[in-house]
C-alpha cells in the first residue's frame, strides 16, 4: 500500500504535523475531527518542502528542494 502525507495545520497556516509518504505494510490515516488537515497523494510532494498552508484557499505553500 502507498499512503500520502497527512498535514495538520492551525488557523494561521502553521503546520503542526506532517506524516510524510509511506509505503509497504502501512495503515490508512485516521483523519482528525475538528482540526484542519490536508491529505496528499503518494509522491505529490516528492522534491518539495512544505512551508505552510494558505488557509484562505486551503492549499499547500511549498518550495523545491535543491539537490
Amino acid at each position: 500500500m502507498q499512503r500520502g502525507s497527512l498535514i495538520i495545520y492551525d488557523n494561521e497556516g502553521k503546520i503542526w504535523v506532517n506524516t510524510g509518504d509511506a509505503e509497504g505494510d502501512v495503515l490508512p490515516h485516521t483523519l482528525p475531527v475538528g482540526l484542519p488537515y490536508i491529505e496528499t497523494e503518494f509522491g505529490q510532494l516528492k522534491g518539495k518542502r512544505v512551508l505552510s498552508v494558505d488557509v484562505t484557499t486551503k492549499t499547500l505553500v511549498t518550495e523545491d528542494i535543491v539537490q
